[in-house]
């Protein structure tokens, strides 16, 4: 494969810490291809789930293990990548059986940990999970230049001063709803979805203003993984800080 400029290849340690010099890393570099704007922030939250999942579930937490992020670019598209050491055991086998069964309808009940499938399904159009050359697992992703122009997903759009519809169930969204440890509160919104007269859900963020990456994301998947099952969601009283956010990956569009 010939070599191409935005080609780039980390070695870094097993740390959470290194996460913003990945994101940023891939950015630049992705900033240098075809793909649009939406595109290049939705692959950072990409490989940063894969930078996650390889330092909390494929490295050993007393450190000394090392990562591998590449990016290489084709004349198709963008192939992302990251290996890690194997601490835990974890066969592709078992990861491929895991993501299945999380892009699954059954598997809708268990967000907790959906991240990289639920991302996978809406933002990539290829996932491979193989044997890495540093002993552990290798996870990589594509994306086509072909499929950028085109979303699985609508854009959904915001209405500042326009209180729920009469059709719609409200989302409350709150800091507890987005905190790590918040399942049964995931699990609560999740069951809407099991009554088809509450598909057209209002998100009111009237409750939290400028969240963390972290709560972001976890929104994020709370977004993808409604609107896959089917969902329709509008969003109510967004900051201006959480607008942006939704905004970089085209997932909410104002309209005044």
């Amino acid at each position: 494969m010939d070599t191409h400029a935005s080609d780039i290849e980390l070695r870094l340690p097993a740390k959470l810490s290194y996460s913003h010099l990945v994101r940023q890393t891939v950015k630049h570099a992705l900033e240098a291809t075809p793909l649009p704007a939406c595109w290049v922030y939705r692959l950072m939250l990409v490989i940063d789930e894969l930078f996650m999942n390889a330092v909390k579930y494929g490295s050993n937490p007393k450190g000394g293990d090392t990562l591998v992020i590449a990016m290489r670019v084709t004349r198709s598209g963008v192939i992302l990548s990251v290996s890690d050491a194997g601490f835990h055991g974890v066969t592709p086998a078992k990861l491929r059986a895991i993501i299945r069964k999380n892009t699954d309808r059954e598997g809708l009940a268990h967000l907790s940990g959906r991240g990289l499938a639920l991302i996978a399904a809406a933002w990539t159009d290829n996932l491979v999970v193989r044997r890495s050359a540093i002993g552990g697992l290798m996870v990589e992703v594509t994306k086509h230049f072909a499929t950028a122009d085109r979303d699985i997903l609508p854009t959904t759009k915001t209405y500042q001063r326009e209180a729920a519809r009469g059709t719609e169930t409200v989302v409350h969204v709150t800091e507890s709803l987005l905190s790590a440890e918040a399942n049964q509160e995931f699990q609560r919104v999740l069951d809407l979805l099991k009554d088809p007269m509450h598909r057209e859900l209002c998100f009111d963020c009237s409750e939290v203003g400028d969240i963390s990456r972290g709560r972001t994301f976890r929104l994020i998947e709370l977004y993808l993984a409604l609107s896959l099952e089917g969902a329709h969601i509008r969003w109510q009283h967004v900051s201006t800080s959480l607008e942006k956010k939704l905004q970089h990956v085209h997932i909410l569009d104002r309209n005044s």
